[in-house]
């Protein structure tokens, strides 16, 4: 029987890189790809066309190894808490 996984590290939500918003949005994109390709769904977001992914590669996956820092900071806000959450 062969599962698929997808490996993935360091998501840093809520991360705001150079105190700019739309670096805030970027890692939460990113992670969406990720749930995306977990799921194997891959829905348009804000007027954009849905991701492609190699067939081969793409999911859904048998199961998700997060390795470590889903989160940037400990104490999370709801808006970084909303986009964990999606997944």
């Amino acid at each position: 029987m062969k599962t698929r996984f997808l490996h993935c590290a360091d998501i840093h939500l809520g991360y705001q890189q150079y105190g700019e918003k739309e670096r805030f949005n970027d890692f939460a994109a990113s992670f969406n790809a990720v749930i995306d390709k977990a799921t194997g769904i891959y829905p348009a977001r804000r007027g954009r066309p849905p991701l492609e992914f190699d067939p081969e590669i793409a999911g859904p996956v048998d199961f998700v190894l997060l390795a470590g820092d889903l989160f940037h900071k400990r104490a999370i806000d709801a808006l970084t808490l909303n986009q964990a959450m999606r997944g």
